[in-house]
């Protein structure tokens, strides 16, 4: 699964231009091809390696990064409660403001029992999403959503602890963003529970994620 958007270096919101009808089927059957290959990713036009596939192997998912209010974070920081994580990009034209709205949509359906997941929007493109950008986009969304932003360095190492793969290509003026496209629900120790896959519905995410959490928490009917 992958999300792409092709468009001339801006710093424009993605809310403000949508490009339905713009994708090259050949172009995308060959970006596809080149994301599911092991170790491929490529930041700011330099390869470099990649999990190319969800982490099989137990342990938290550890990253450093930057919040939208300017904060250095760590995964550390969100230890003691559940987490959704989604990675993409504010340009995004399509996945990322949908998986966004099912996460959201996810948690408010759990409803007092939503209070214990967090949900959190990793940037793969840190160039453009800056702490300003990040802070516009996350408050359009939810209150809660934390979003996530650093230095190409640090992006790459918390994508590759999740075995993310994405690629940003800036090509005679024009800038592409491909990355794969999945929603984790992380544990209170930092474990991934489960992973969601492109397209989820709401009610399919809270049934898996109420799994995890226990019954609904019921409000006193004695008072």
């Amino acid at each position: 699964m992958c999300c792409r958007s092709t468009l001339k270096t801006t710093n424009k919101p993605v809310m403000d231009q949508f490009f339905a009808g713009l994708r090259s089927p050949i172009l995308v059957f060959s970006i596809a091809l080149l994301l599911v290959a092991p170790g491929f990713a490529q930041t700011q036009g330099e390869q470099s390696e990649s999990a190319a596939k969800f982490p099989s192997t137990p342990g938290a998912r550890p990253f450093s990064l930057v919040d939208h209010t300017g904060q250095p974070t760590t995964d550390k920081n969100f230890r003691g409660e559940y987490m959704l994580v989604l990675f993409g990009y504010t340009h995004c034209p399509d996945f990322c403001p949908t998986g966004l709205a099912m996460m959201i949509e996810a948690i408010r359906q759990l409803g007092n029992d939503g209070a214990q997941v967090r949900p959190i929007f990793i940037s793969v493109d840190g160039r453009r999403d800056t702490v300003d950008v990040l802070a516009r986009f996350v408050g359009a969304f939810h209150p809660r959503l934390v979003g996530l932003t650093g230095t190409p360095e640090q992006i790459h190492q918390a994508a590759t602890s999740y075995g993310v793969i994405y690629m940003i290509a800036e090509v005679r003026g024009e800038y592409s963003v491909f990355h794969t496209g999945y929603t984790y629900l992380v544990g209170p120790d930092g474990n991934i529970l489960k992973t969601f896959p492109n397209g989820i519905n709401a009610e399919d995410m809270t049934e898996a994620i109420r799994g995890y959490l226990g019954p609904e928490e019921e409000t006193d009917k004695t008072t």
